[in-house]
């Protein structure tokens, strides 16, 4: 009877840490502090599950150990930092993420109730984005609604106030860019299980058009290059057996890069920032350091990481160090605004040094090494591609926001086996 009793509790902890995790995920694009509370519940659910059979998780634990070792590595890499510098504690806070996600919440992500149900991650992302699209659409509907009066039409004002109506005027709940990453995973999503789900032509469509508004509306660059990079393999794709190919590739696409291209100038930001690239570029003193904010951040930190190339400035002083460089290069702006690299790559290289290089892309590249041994290996390399991308433009893993999306979907589509269904496998772009 304890036994029966036991196990029927086990189960129902299962079932509560895999509802507080879908719950997390539903959650992640709405106010920060929401995901929090079902995350702590995720959390115990998972201690609980640990001390309940602790050597049959631990066994599970060592069989996937060299998944579960590279964002623990990184996350060392950033304790041991702290440490050697006698800063405080707090600089961690954020990147508690980067162990307990994997090590408390690992009994969550791999009971069999979870993996019998793990496209509801991302149906669940999928939804949660859906909620925050229309919401997002509606207030700034209202606000163009209310912004018009009789000697300013509706039209009039959307052309007076477009830069104020896109971007961060737009995207309230979180960093634009990192609307657009969950927005460009929610379509690849939508497009790798597309055959199994069996999506209606007429909902799906108006599901990809209403992503695909959010991700323009949101004018992230870096957004807006990768939806129209899907769209092309999403072509390609549905295209690959098809008899009319050399129409598909002499004029489809094409024709969808230059509409794409044109769309994207329609946005004054987009449009700012390709007038002044391009007239920093044809200049005869060309200064490619200061064509963009970016080109000015990231000429700043590899003047940090030439001076410590080895160990780097450490996590409690590389803030201001890099405040002190641009002011020495005569970047008043971002001094101002103490930017970072706005490049992971370069900022795990000017905090740790060598060291941080090497953990993020062994965290990066672990999951594309072993795919072949996942429940979902074109998806991965996928996901894993697009993140990759973007952090060559954003320090993702300096926020909560990057941090829990990544963590969450890196341990959904590494922790689970290939071995444990044959036919839950989705088509892939390639």
């Amino acid at each position: 009877m304890k036994m029966t009793n036991s196990l029927l509790n086990k189960l129902q902890i299962e079932k509560i840490g895999v509802i507080a995790l879908l719950l997390i995920i539903f959650l992640l694009s709405f106010p920060r502090s929401w995901s929090i509370y079902p995350l702590w519940l995720f959390l115990i659910c998972g201690l609980l599950l640990w001390l309940s059979d602790f050597k049959k998780t631990a066994r599970a634990f060592l069989d996937i150990w060299y998944l579960i070792i590279p964002p623990v590595l990184y996350f060392m890499v950033h304790f041991i930092s702290v440490i050697l510098q006698k800063a405080e504690i707090t600089l961690l806070v954020n990147r508690l993420m980067f162990i307990l996600i994997p090590l408390l919440g690992f009994p969550v992500f791999i009971n069999d109730y979870f993996k019998q149900h793990v496209e509801f991650a991302f149906k669940t992302l999928i939804l949660g984005l859906l909620c925050i699209s229309v919401f997002l659409l509606i207030r700034i509907s209202w606000i163009c609604i209310n912004g018009a009066t009789d000697e300013l039409s509706l039209i009039e004002y959307i052309r007076v106030n477009s830069d104020n109506l896109v971007s961060l005027g737009f995207s309230v709940l979180e960093h634009p860019t990192y609307l657009s990453m969950k927005l460009n995973s929610a379509l690849l999503f939508l497009i790798c299980f597309s055959g199994k789900w069996k999506i209606k032509v007429l909902p799906g469509g108006l599901l990809f058009l209403l992503f695909s508004i959010m991700i323009f509306m949101s004018a992230s660059k870096t957004g807006i290059f990768l939806w129209a990079l899907l769209i092309i393999l999403f072509i390609l794709k549905i295209g690959k057996e098809k008899s009319y190919r050399s129409v598909i590739y002499i004029v489809l696409i094409p024709s969808f890069v230059v509409l794409s291209f044109l769309m994207a100038r329609q946005i004054d930001r987009i449009e700012w920032f390709l007038h002044y690239t391009k007239a920093g570029i044809v200049t005869e003193d060309i200064d490619l350091k200061n064509i963009d904010q970016r080109t000015r951040e990231w000429y700043s930190a590899l003047q940090l990481i030439k001076e410590k190339p080895l160990i780097g400035f450490g996590l409690a002083k590389v803030e201001d160090r890099m405040v002190k460089e641009y002011h020495r290069q005569g970047f008043e702006e971002e001094a101002a605004s103490k930017l970072n690299a706005h490049n992971q790559y370069l900022e795990a290289q000017m905090t740790f040094g060598i060291a941080g290089t090497l953990s993020l892309l062994l965290m990066l590249l672990t999951p594309v090494f072993f795919r072949k041994k996942l429940e979902f290996p074109g998806l991965t390399v996928q996901l894993i591609s697009m993140i990759v991308i973007y952090l060559f433009f954003e320090s993702m893993f300096n926020r909560q926001w990057g941090i829990m999306f990544f963590m969450l979907y890196y341990c959904i589509l590494t922790f689970i086996s290939r071995d444990f269904h044959k036919t839950t496998s989705p088509e892939t772009l390639s």
